[in-house]
């Protein structure tokens, strides 16, 4: 007989849910089972013994479930406790998102607009420095012309000096003649000098001015391009992949249709040669059945079997004369 404390042990009702703490639990609560099982002695000859034995494998399988069925439980609730958790998060996460974002806006506002300002400031500084520099050139240019017109009314009055030296006993009306001429040449002179500086003045700004044009015109004509560029390849790409997956889709349904074709002809092959059997084997039970009937109406009115025989056949293979079967 076994033990009846060992399978009272295995029946034993208890918190099985506390075997899934650990693996240790687990093969513990195992090993446990398998000693008492295996300590059992088994007594086959007789019916109590077979009985116990049989009560023994059917509690081990009660453990079983219900160490299984337990472990479905603490599974399902784990589960529904992780759902409750993420969902928990994921609310967390969207709230404290929104709140860092509401308080942060006053910042991130301040942000954006120092980075607008800073931008701003930082074209304003090209700008003025490349004025500056235009500005500079104007004045070399300026100083340049002054130096020259400075050289040159020297000139022109060391000129008139030696030419009033020259003539100095001349009559002085020629001299005051001379003198108002080489009074007017220089006026114009130097009117003609502050025209040409000005003139170059205004042209050098103009042309500053049209460098920066230019430059911002071609900076944003590449960028546009570049944008023209990117756009077009990223169509291309896509255009490339739809033609891809058109060719692929395609190919796939004229195989498909085709197969669809060779099946149907298949089908249609079958069914025309099913019915040419059937209609041959049809033919060939009626054909039977009119000479078995013709046999008997011959051996009924006294022809004998052989030679009524011969006859069907005959007149069967059309061997007699002007008679036949009416199939």
């Amino acid at each position: 007989m076994p033990d009846e404390q060992s399978l009272q042990s295995i029946n034993t009702e208890m918190d099985l849910q506390s075997i899934f703490q650990s693996k240790e639990n687990v093969n513990s609560f195992i090993d446990r089972i398998e000693q008492e099982a295996r300590s059992f002695v088994v007594e086959i000859d007789t019916f109590r013994g077979r009985a116990d034995l049989k009560s023994l494998a059917y509690k081990i399988a009660k453990a079983k479930t219900q160490i299984d069925d337990a472990g479905k439980i603490l599974v399902s609730g784990m589960k529904q406790q992780c759902k409750i958790v993420d969902e928990s998060r994921r609310e967390v996460r969207e709230r404290l998102d929104n709140l860092k974002a509401e308080i942060r806006k006053p910042l991130t506002d301040w942000e954006e607009s120092e980075k607008i300002r800073i931008k701003k400031e930082k074209i304003d500084a090209e700008i003025a420095t490349c004025f500056e520099f235009a500005i500079t050139e104007n004045e070399l240019f300026d100083l340049r012309k002054a130096e020259e017109l400075r050289q040159q009314q020297a000139a022109e009055a060391e000129a008139t000096r030696i030419a009033e030296e020259k003539r100095i006993d001349a009559i002085r009306v020629q001299k005051e003649r001379d003198e108002r001429i080489a009074a007017e040449a220089a006026g114009k002179a130097k009117r003609e000098a502050e025209q040409a500086a000005e003139k170059a003045k205004r042209e050098a700004s103009e042309a500053a001015e049209n460098a920066i044009m230019i430059a911002q015109e071609q900076a944003a004509r590449a960028k546009a391009e570049q944008e023209r560029s990117e756009e077009a390849a990223k169509y291309a790409a896509i255009k490339a992949e739809q033609d891809k997956e058109k060719a692929i889709q395609a190919e796939r349904e004229r195989a498909e249709a085709e197969a669809k074709r060779v099946e149907r002809d298949r089908i249609a092959k079958e069914k025309a040669e099913h019915e040419i059997e059937r209609k041959a084997a049809a033919n060939k039970k009626h054909r039977k059945e009119i000479h078995i009937r013709a046999l008997e109406a011959l051996i009924i009115n006294g022809v004998s079997e052989d030679i009524a025989t011969t006859i069907v056949t005959l007149i069967a293979k059309n061997k007699i004369t002007n008679v036949f079967f009416q199939y």
